[in-house]
């Protein structure tokens, strides 16, 4: 069986005008909050300042008395992933080489 697109579909009743971007009132379009930011931010209102503070100490204590759980979420969310780490490490590099051919007279730094 084969299938055909019908390209005689007005494009604004598929939500998208001729460039293919979304059109004014398209649920899908720029601008309107998901469902999941709304729950956040419910979320993120039953906690105070304080909470939020007292919660953190227990959970740092708690990775300081050894607990591989607290310090593995510590690590998770405090620590930046190693892709961001080599991105700095090559930025710096260029930045180097960069150094290097401006001022020949400097050399770079050894590894």
């Amino acid at each position: 069986m084969v299938t055909t697109i019908d390209k005689t579909q007005d494009s604004t009743t598929a939500g998208r005008n001729q460039t293919g971007q979304f059109t004014k009132g398209n649920k899908a379009s720029v601008g309107h909050g998901g469902r999941a930011k709304r729950n956040l931010f419910r979320f993120r209102s039953f906690f105070s300042d304080d909470d939020l503070f007292e919660l953190a100490t227990v959970l740092f204590e708690r990775a300081k008395d050894g607990d591989m759980q607290a310090i593995a979420l510590l690590m998770k969310y405090l620590l930046p992933s190693p892709n961001v780490l080599l991105k700095v490490d090559e930025q710096r590099e260029r930045a180097e080489e960069r150094e290097a051919i401006l001022n020949p007279t400097r050399t770079l730094p050894s590894r």
